[in-house]
């Protein structure tokens, strides 16, 4: 790879290039030498690692840098066995890289790493980049597969219990309190409760709604995940092959019932989280919930907030707003644009939310237009999956593979990537939906939708059919500019023009989970937590997965793909917390 690019010879035999630095990274590893390990990566090579190297997630730049973060966590480490992961060949990327997936063992367990070779001179390889992820405790394995239980005790004594008295009995936790309290029966609470459950950590998953997948059936009736279905399998469980591209929000919700159901999560639905204090002596929480009415009190060790990793809805103040006469609400409470036929809707805001809104308005009939303060990305859902998906995910692609890829590139190089390579070519692709955006006023933003996303949690929208609307004039644009103040029949803009309307949609967002925190577990416990979400000094997402500054208090969030990747990873440290090899 060049400096900037990654280019090597097309003619290059890649396993045996992969080979030779396993041995040299293998012999470098066994001596507990960081200089060797170092002298094995490109001047500005990157590591990256999740629960290798500490009980954290890390990203290294630069061969010095690797040398000096390796050296004091060699103990740590210990041997770091690498392999050629048998399921997968390397291969030469023409004009890229040599790219090898690999497995590796050491003392913590065992888990996969994916590294990218570039000639050095002499003729030997160099890591460009490295990225390892623990993915099993020793003695701690998840119970599937080969490991998975028996089910049923044969012989001359017969169980007293059977599965369904025990199951009864693991719901109601009637015996002892779970370890992990997790708030929230979404996708990322469940994920996490699946990957707990299978290294032996007792968890309950605290859901307000009736039935597990209403936070998916009750939102606006239109909805249609806008990930295709290869991305999007949920831990051990994977989605039907039968299943459409893009699954419907309703179907989602009863896949999420029949998976907390089938997986044998303990759940309780309609139970209300009132709040947890946090013990600095025990190093535990109390917890107290209202359960169909009935209050209970809990003693978990952790608590995991997966609402999501946004907070509460956010609307801006704006001047006159009781002059007003017609409705104000915010993109969470929208439902159906049937419910809007005979009026005038305003959208402030223009990414995904927004844009699924006006597209299901104009769909009803209803005029409506969007105010876009500032550009937004737009990508055709289907030239953009092409182009990113390609070799990752897809139908009859490995997805274990798809996940140690997509993981693989630290953040930096992703949005480079992304922004020199990836999205040029979509665009391309897309030059007919722009060039009809711009014709009809939209501020166009060509960062790419991954740096967007992991940098501000919106900015963009997918694009299933809004952009066509507002190509065709049924969506009108209001681009460079802010509601100054409400009118009796509608608003004033910055600009000192005027819009009348019957209702006005914010999609202006969400608050900091930071926020929520304050809320539920005290200012004390807000004040020790960091900002979820946003890219931190160190190049890794604040806050979500991982430490988040409170003891005892984790985050679980993202979209489906990052749930799946992530859920391990935090399952793991809670797992390690349990077995004592981390401590407040």
């Amino acid at each position: 790879m060049t400096e900037q690019t990654g280019q090597t010879e097309q003619r290059v035999d890649a396993r045996a290039a992969a080979e030779q630095w396993i041995a040299a990274f293998n012999a470098a590893f066994a001596a507990s030498d960081a200089a060797a390990a170092g002298a094995l990566f490109a001047e500005d090579g990157w590591w990256r690692d999740m629960l290798v190297s500490q009980w954290e997630l890390q990203t290294v730049h630069g061969r010095e840098a690797i040398v000096d973060h390796l050296a004091p966590r060699m103990t740590h480490i210990g041997a770091l066995r690498l392999a050629i992961d048998p399921t997968y060949e390397p291969l030469a990327v023409p004009g890229a890289w040599v790219q090898a997936i690999l497995t590796f063992e050491n003392r913590l367990g065992s888990g996969s790493a994916v590294v990218r070779l570039n000639p050095a001179e002499g003729g030997d390889f160099e890591a460009w980049t490295f990225f390892a992820r623990l993915e099993a405790l020793a003695g701690h394995e998840p119970t599937e597969g080969a490991n998975r239980p028996h089910g049923v005790v044969h012989g001359g004594r017969r169980e007293q219990e059977n599965w369904l008295d025990r199951r009864t009995r693991e719901i109601e936790f009637a015996d002892a309190d779970p370890a992990v309290v997790i708030v929230g029966g979404g996708q990322s609470g469940l994920a996490l409760a699946a990957e707990l459950k299978q290294i032996g950590v007792s968890a309950l998953v605290l859901e307000r709604n009736a039935r597990i997948g209403d936070n998916w059936r009750k939102r606006y009736r239109s909805l249609v995940l806008h990930d295709p279905v290869h991305s999007d399998h949920m831990p051990f469980l994977p989605f039907p092959s039968t299943w459409p591209t893009f699954m419907p929000k309703d179907k989602f919700g009863d896949w999420l019932e029949s998976y907390a159901s089938v997986l044998e999560l303990n759940v309780w639905t309609g139970t209300e989280f009132d709040g947890a204090e946090y013990d600095e002596a025990s190093g535990g929480w109390t917890v107290e919930v209202a359960r169909d009415g009935e209050r209970r009190t809990l003693h978990p060790r952790h608590v995991v907030l997966a609402t999501g990793v946004s907070g509460r809805p956010k609307t801006p103040e704006i001047a006159d707003r009781a002059a007003f006469g017609g409705r104000v609400m915010h993109s969470s409470e929208f439902a159906d644009g049937a419910d809007f036929r005979g009026q005038k809707v305003i959208i402030v805001g223009a990414s995904n939310s927004a844009h699924d809104i006006a597209h299901d308005l104009a769909e009803h009939g209803v005029p409506v237009t969007m105010v876009q303060r500032s550009a937004t990305q737009v990508a055709t859902s289907k030239h953009m999956f092409d182009v990113l998906f390609e070799g990752m995910y897809g139908e009859g692609a490995n997805v274990r593979h798809g996940d140690l890829l997509a993981s693989s590139f630290p953040l930096p190089v992703l949005f480079q990537l992304h922004g020199e390579l990836a999205f040029p070519e979509i665009q391309r692709r897309d030059a007919e939906m722009i060039a009809g955006l711009k014709a009809a006023g939209f501020q166009f933003n060509p960062t790419g939708i991954q740096e967007l996303f992991y940098r501000r949690g919106g900015g963009y929208y997918i694009n299933v059919g809004a952009a066509d609307a507002i190509i065709d004039g049924r969506v009108r644009m209001r681009p460079g500019v802010e509601v100054a103040r409400f009118t009796p029949t509608g608003v004033e803009y910055t600009d000192g023009t005027a819009e009348d309307a019957d209702t006005v949609i914010f999609a202006t967002g969400y608050g900091n989970v930071r926020e929520v925190v304050g809320e539920l577990f005290g200012e004390a416990a807000r004040e020790r937590c960091v900002d979820v979400w946003g890219v931190d000094e160190g190049d890794e997402i604040r806050g979500v997965w991982r430490p988040t500054g409170q003891p005892g208090l984790w985050v679980m969030g993202g979209n489906l793909i990052l749930v799946r990747q992530q859920a391990r990873i935090l399952a793991l440290q809670l797992r390690a917390a349990e077995s004592g090899l981390i401590t407040a």
